[in-house]
């Protein structure tokens, strides 16, 4: 029998069903493969940048930070294609971060939390402590999203060193101190309550307050 015999001879139906199925694998494998490694994806970057702030704001600002004025200020942009979702900074221990947004009417608005992040967008953020001990080598934990719907989300992190160290709690000036009592005094009468009732709101005592003054300074400050 000659080879073209033996061919023709044979029942190719089982080897050409196998090669249709592989080739149908490997093309759909392509076929989810590539938009996936090619889909536009978010790129996060951070700055130190400088922070100008009202009179206004800043009595705001140290209202909603315990009593304390932020002491750093960072810019995170996404210089990717993609749109980051779900945005979430952490710092370390004793030391608070915020998404920071200033509104034309001298309005603030803090938050952990970016609901998404297109690509050109940049959040400043800011720090503020919570203790009187400094911070050594922190850095900013950066999470989010690549997708909005939960069943697909594929969570991404990133950590940024914060140069230098951040300072703990420390006294609040006269002048800042003044800011603050005018921003609350004002709230009260504002929404009808008393000067201590509009405290407990914030969540502060006259204790704190007093307290604001007479913090002493961390060490090396």
């Amino acid at each position: 029998m000659t080879f073209g015999e033996w061919l023709a001879s044979r029942d190719w139906t089982a080897t050409g069903t196998w090669i249709a199925a592989t080739i149908a694998a490997i093309s759909a494998f392509v076929t989810l493969w590539w938009p996936w490694y090619t889909r536009k994806q978010p790129i996060l970057t951070a700055e130190l940048t400088a922070l100008s702030m009202s009179k206004e704001q800043i009595s705001k600002a140290i209202i909603a930070c315990n009593l304390q004025r932020p002491t750093r200020s960072w810019k995170i942009r996404n210089d990717g294609d993609g749109v980051a979702f779900n945005v979430e900074i952490k710092t370390p221990e004793g030391y608070e971060a915020r998404f920071l947004k200033l509104e034309k009417s001298d309005e603030i608005t803090l938050s952990s939390r970016e609901a998404s992040l297109h690509p050109g967008d940049e959040r400043v953020v800011v720090f503020y402590p919570l203790t009187t001990q400094e911070v050594v080598s922190p850095t900013l934990e950066t999470k989010w999203a690549e997708s909005p719907i939960r069943l697909r989300q594929n969570h991404k992190r990133k950590d940024f060193a914060v140069p230098g160290k951040l300072r703990g709690m420390s006294p609040l000036g006269a002048q800042e101190m003044t800011l603050v009592q005018h921003q609350i005094t004002r709230a009260a009468g504002l929404f009808g309550y008393t000067y201590g009732q509009m405290l407990e709101i914030l969540g502060y005592t006259t204790e704190d307050i007093s307290r604001a003054l007479r913090r002493a300074p961390t060490t090396g400050e």
